[in-house]
């Protein structure tokens, strides 16, 4: 499906417990130009077997402003061997503003053939603020030598902002191991790469990117078949559900994680500051339902 809004235009995009699968081109695709506006909220939703000529899921931005939410979606098992595509692709062009919000989303198991699987990229004067909560980001696979499995990209005098909270980034993989996650920077543009609480895999910067980590969680999230927690993992109970600010009056509890995980499972409740989990998934030592598809496994 394409959703576009130019010339001042605006544009809106709901979807709700969807299914989204079999698509051969865009399964998504939002665009925002000539001071024209998006906006895309996407909950409960599973993007699967799509793709073989184009991004699955495309959010750009040329003179305009896109905005996208997702929460609780479920992005696995998405293909494509064509040249400059992804499964995620984020771009922003000339003075255009993207403003991305992922909340309990599984990014998993996605192959591409050239590119890497989740891109983000800016040019010219445009901007995009990335924010991510809880959410898993792994398996996911470009067999190209020239691809990773995450890329961050500024070029020309644009600016790139990544945050990100409780997040497992880790497991993603060009056709080499140590190809997990890349950032570049062109010497005008501006990139900020910014971690607290996550599980990150091994990078790669070109250029003078900020690239910090704080609280950093080491070693395997040991996920299962379905990209859940198991026994024994490092990020059970490692991560920040919020935290107490002194507003020189009295305290007010400003919340991190949200309150449930992709499954509609309880997290740590209102005043925690730690036990979250890190990622999509609050570990459950039971069975616990899920609204994902059967998964067949990594690829």
């Amino acid at each position: 499906m394409d959703i576009y809004a130019g010339s001042g235009g605006e544009s809106n995009l709901t979807m709700d417990h969807t299914w989204i699968t079999g698509f051969p081109d865009y399964a998504i695709y939002t665009y925002a130009f000539n001071n024209g506006k998006i906006s895309t909220v996407i909950n409960h939703a599973t993007i699967n077997h799509n793709g073989s000529k184009y991004d699955t899921m495309y959010i750009g931005a040329s003179d305009g402003e896109n905005t996208l939410h997702m929460d609780h979606v479920a992005i696995i098992q998405n293909g494509t061997a064509q040249n400059n595509r992804h499964i995620l692709a984020i771009n922003s062009f000339s003075s255009g503003t993207i403003n991305a919000f992922l909340n309990n989303t599984i990014l998993a198991d996605n192959q591409t053939g050239h590119e890497s699987p989740f891109q983000i990229e800016s040019q010219g004067t445009s901007h995009i603020s990335l924010t991510s909560k809880n959410n898993t980001i792994t398996d996911n696979l470009s067999s190209s030598m020239s691809g990773y499995g995450f890329s961050a990209l500024a070029f020309e005098k644009s600016h790139l902002m990544l945050t990100f909270k409780n997040t497992i980034l880790y497991g993603n993989h060009g056709s080499a191991q140590d190809e997990e996650l890349y950032f570049q920077q062109s010497e005008t543009a501006t990139l900020t790469f910014s971690a607290d609480y996550s599980i990150l895999g091994t990078h790669n910067i070109l250029g003078s990117v900020s690239y910090s980590s704080t609280h950093e969680i080491h070693g395997d999230p040991l996920l299962n078949s379905t990209y859940h927690l198991q026994k024994g993992s490092p990020a059970i109970d490692a991560g920040l559900c919020g935290e107490w600010i002194n507003n020189g009056w009295f305290y007010l509890y400003k919340r991190i994680a949200p309150d449930d995980d992709i499954d509609g499972d309880n997290r740590p409740g209102f005043g925690k500051i730690f036990g979250c989990d890190i990622g999509a998934d609050e570990f459950k030592p039971f069975p616990w339902p899920m609204f994902l598809p059967a998964i067949t496994g990594h690829h």
